[in-house]
C-alpha cells in the first residue's frame, strides 16, 4: 500500500484540528470580556433607588387626579353657534339623546338673536324625541316582563307601542318585531287553555260570581285571548261586570263586625234614666193684715 494514503487520515485529522483549534497567538490579540465593575453597579442601584419613587408619585398623581382635564383635552369646548350646528345635525341624524346632551352645554346668552329662536326650538324637539326614546326603551321592558310571566297578549301589546313609537331606535324596533312574533306563537300555544277559562269565567258571569268571573275574564285579557265568532269578547264581559258590581262602600276602609253574642265587640246599652220628678211649687202664706191705728 503506498504510504501517501495510509498518511491520508492523519493529515486530514490534524488539518481539522488546526482550524478548530485558535492558535495562541490569535488568543493573545483578542480582547477579554470584562465584567460591570462594583463602582457602576453601585452607581446603578443609586439611580434605580431615586428614580422608583418618583415614578411612583407620578403614577399615583395622575391617577388621583379628576377626569375632568383630561375630558376636556380630549373633548374641547365647541363655540356656542358651532355647538348649535352640531346638535342640530345630531338631531336630523336621529341622536336625539346626543342631540339634547350638545344643545344642552350651550348659553343661548351667548347667541344672536335668530341663533337663539333656533336653539330653544330644537331644544324642545330633541329633549320631547329623547324622551319618547326612553320611554320605547321601558315599554319593550315591560312587553318582556309579560312575556316572562306568562302574558303573551299583555307583550304583544307592549310590543305594538314600540314599534309604533316615532322616535325608538332601530335596535329597539327590530327586537321588540321579533319579540312579539314569539307572544304570538306563544299565545297560539295557550289558546286550549284558555278557551277553557273563557267557558268558566262566562259560567261564573251567568250564575252572578261577578268577582270570580272578573278575575278569570283580566287573566285572559292579559295573555290575550280572542273568543270565536260570534262569543262575546272580554272586554265586554270585563265592562259588564264593573256596571252590575256593587260600588265600593264609601266612609273608613276598616270596619268592625261584631259577632252574634260577643260582648266585647257590641256595646253595652246605656242604663235607662228615670224621668225627673216634678219640682215641687213653694208656696208662701200671704201677709197678716196690718194692725189697725189705736185711737179709731
Amino acid at each position: 500500500m503506498d504510504s501517501s494514503s495510509s498518511s491520508g487520515p492523519q493529515n486530514f485529522r490534524s488539518s481539522m484540528n488546526n482550524t478548530t483549534k485558535p492558535s495562541s497567538a490569535d488568543g493573545a490579540h483578542r480582547p477579554r470580556r470584562r465584567g460591570p465593575s462594583s463602582r457602576a453597579i453601585a452607581a446603578l442601584s443609586l439611580a434605580v433607588a431615586v428614580a422608583v419613587p418618583a415614578a411612583l408619585t407620578a403614577i399615583n398623581h395622575l391617577s388621583a387626579a379628576p377626569s375632568e382635564p383630561i375630558m376636556a383635552v380630549q373633548q374641547p369646548q365647541l363655540a356656542p353657534a358651532d355647538a348649535l350646528r352640531e346638535g342640530i345635525k345630531q338631531y336630523r341624524g336621529a341622536q336625539y339623546e346626543e342631540s339634547l346632551a350638545t344643545l344642552q352645554t350651550i348659553n343661548p346668552d351667548q347667541l344672536n338673536d335668530a341663533d337663539k329662536k333656533v336653539f330653544f326650538e330644537t331644544l324642545g324637539r330633541a329633549d320631547k324625541a329623547a324622551a319618547d326614546r326612553k320611554a320605547a326603551r321601558a315599554e319593550f321592558e315591560m312587553g318582556q316582563d309579560a312575556l316572562r310571566n306568562n302574558r303573551p297578549g299583555e307583550a304583544i301589546a307592549h310590543y305594538y307601542a314600540v314599534v309604533n313609537n316615532r322616535y325608538v331606535d332601530e335596535g329597539t324596533k327590530r327586537k321588540a318585531t321579533e319579540q312579539m312574533a314569539v307572544a304570538d306563537a306563544s299565545r297560539k300555544n295557550m289558546s286550549g287553555d284558555m278557551k277553557t277559562t273563557y267557558k268558566s269565567a262566562v259560567a261564573d258571569y251567568k250564575a252572578g260570581n261577578y268577582g270570580t268571573a272578573r278575575q278569570k275574564f283580566e287573566q285572559l285579557a292579559s295573555q290575550g285571548y280572542k273568543p270565536a265568532m260570534f262569543e262575546k269578547s272580554v272586554d265586554d264581559y270585563l265592562k259588564d261586570i264593573s256596571r252590575k258590581m256593587p260600588a265600593p262602600e264609601a266612609g273608613p276602609t276598616r270596619t268592625e263586625l261584631a259577632m252574634p253574642g260577643d260582648q266585647s265587640l257590641t256595646p253595652p246599652a246605656a242604663p235607662a234614666q228615670p224621668a225627673p220628678a216634678p219640682s215641687a211649687v213653694a208656696t208662701t202664706p200671704p201677709p197678716a193684715p196690718a194692725p189697725a191705728p189705736a185711737g179709731v
